[in-house]
């Protein structure tokens, strides 16, 4: 486990990037996201704040947990389960790490408004206030 005082979701994707299985420069894992190197540059400076849908792109590709990447707690790759073995992380999949304590109706909700704000920097901010609401019910 780091200690992760301080650290932010840039600070943890640069980390993440340097000791993933295969190491990637920013520039590769840029494209790799489909994004430009600037781009992925700002998000691991955490000038920008990536969205939900390259988040859950980058956990599918280097491995590492949600939890640990969006909050600093807990490990920083999952134990190894079923659904970790699979080669692509979901949506779905990403709710149930982040929420696993909610009920039906609200990971339903969560998962809405994770795909009504994909893309809009003002509502990911506010996704980090609900997350943080919602970190508050679980633990």
């Amino acid at each position: 486990m780091f200690d992760n005082t301080g650290i932010q979701v840039g600070d943890r994707m640069q980390i993440a990037r340097k000791k993933a299985k295969i190491k990637l420069t920013q520039k590769e894992m840029a494209n790799k996201l489909g994004k430009n190197e600037t781009t992925y540059h700002r998000y691991e400076t955490n000038k920008r704040t990536p969205d939900v849908d390259i988040i859950v792109r980058f956990i599918e590709i280097t491995g590492v947990d949600a939890m640990w990447l969006l909050t600093g707690k807990g490990n920083m790759y999952p134990p190894v389960t079923e659904s970790v073995r699979k080669e692509e992380l979901t949506t779905d999949d990403l709710i149930d790490i982040l929420t696993p304590k909610l009920s039906p109706a609200e990971k339903l909700k969560f998962k809405e408004i994770i795909e009504k704000i994909s893309g809009d920097t003002v509502m990911i901010n506010a996704l980090h206030a609900f997350i943080e609401a919602i970190r508050a019910k679980c633990l």
